[in-house]
Parts: structure tokens; sequence; C-alpha cells
């Protein structure tokens, strides 16, 4: 089986990606970046385990190269998986399916849009329910992204469409400068506390008290 990951939903891709690997039971090999050997990654796809066993070729951001890698047809044992960050284009997606690619395309729930809109100073409470509904389906982690991003854009709008760059300002205009600043600061130590198991409690709580302090 030959799986193509990707989306713009980066960590529920990564979810997946990891969940695979969990799951499998065998050896695991692992590519990393476009400039990795194309012929190592040819040998591992293409030739079967010499002890027997099940095999795992990941690929990560690898499709660039994808045309040249012969894939078609894999040894018994052997599964590929690509793994891409961000969106593909819908030519992409279509050569995947037309080589009978498995495609997991990742979009990112609209709820959390909403959500991550609906954050500023003096609707935390409001703010906190939308965040428990997003929960419904997503990880603490998924949302914590988008959260962050939402607060960079405020700080910087660029390479957007003009009706985003709108909602974009309307929000920001709800804050001060220094408190989106000191806003983006929190986050960065809530992902290295984490990161580092320092953080007391759990993301969910860090997350929902963040809102209400707003």
């Amino acid at each position: 089986m030959i799986t193509l990951i990707c989306g713009e939903d980066t960590a529920k891709s990564r979810q997946v990606l990891s969940e695979i690997k969990d799951n499998f039971s065998g050896e695991i090999i692992t590519f990393e970046g476009s400039s990795a050997p194309t012929g190592d990654f040819i040998n591992a796809s293409q030739s079967a385990s010499l002890l027997g066993e099940r095999r795992l070729v990941v690929a990560e951001n690898f499709w660039k190269s994808v045309s040249k890698l012969g894939v078609d047809k894999l040894p018994d044992g052997v599964e590929v998986v690509f793994w891409e960050e961000g969106i593909l284009s819908q030519k992409d997606l279509d050569l995947a399916k037309s080589l009978k690619f498995k495609v997991i395309d990742c979009k990112i729930d609209q709820k959390i849009f909403l959500f991550v809109e609906s954050v500023r100073p003096g609707n935390g409470v409001a703010a906190v329910k939308l965040y428990r509904v997003c929960r419904k389906n997503n990880n603490p982690e998924q949302i914590f992204l988008m959260l962050v991003r939402q607060f960079r854009l405020m700080l910087n709008p660029i390479d957007l469409p003009s009706w985003q760059i709108a909602r974009i300002q309307k929000q920001s205009q709800t804050f001060t400068n220094l408190v989106i600043k000191r806003s983006y600061q929190q986050f960065l130590q809530i992902d290295y506390q984490t990161k580092t198991s320092q953080l007391s409690g759990d993301l969910n709580t860090a997350l929902e008290l963040f809102l209400l302090a707003l």
C-alpha cells in the first residue's frame, strides 16, 4: 500500500503519520526532505527485507521527486507513506489518485476558524465555549497551533487575500499591540513548557486559562 498524507492541518497530518508508525509491526525507514538520496529510497521501497519482516518506508516532504521513484509497484511486505507539510495542488492530488495511492488530505475543522476569530479581550467565556466545541473533534495541539497562527497574523497579516486581511485587522483592533505581543510571548512559553514537560497542568487547561484572562 502507498499512502499520501498532506493538508492544511499539519498537526492532524502529523498525528495520522504517528498513528501509522505506532500501529506498524516491522522495520521502519524514514527519509526526510527532498534532498534525501532518491536511490536510497528506491532501494528501501523496492527490495524486500532479508529477514522477511514487513517494512514501512516513510518519505517526508519528498513529493517533488515522486515521478522519479517508480513506486507504482511494491514487493510483498513493503508499504510506503509520503508525508507532505501543507497543501498540495489539485494536480498533485489527482496524480496520487491516478497512481492508486491512498490519499489522506487533512483539512482544518471550520469550527476552529470561528473559535480563533472569537478570541478578544472581554470575550473569554464565549471563546471557551467555542473552544470546547472544537475539542470534541480536535486535540488541543491542533487548536493551539491555529491560535498561535491567528495572533501571528494579527501582528503581521501578510500573504493573505484582502477579505481575510480585513477580518484579521478588525479582530486586531480589539487588542492593543502590546497585548498581542504579550499574548504571543505567552504562547511561546506554553509551547516550551509543553515540550519540556514543565507546564503546570495540561495544554487544555492552559488554553482555557489564557482565554479567560484576556
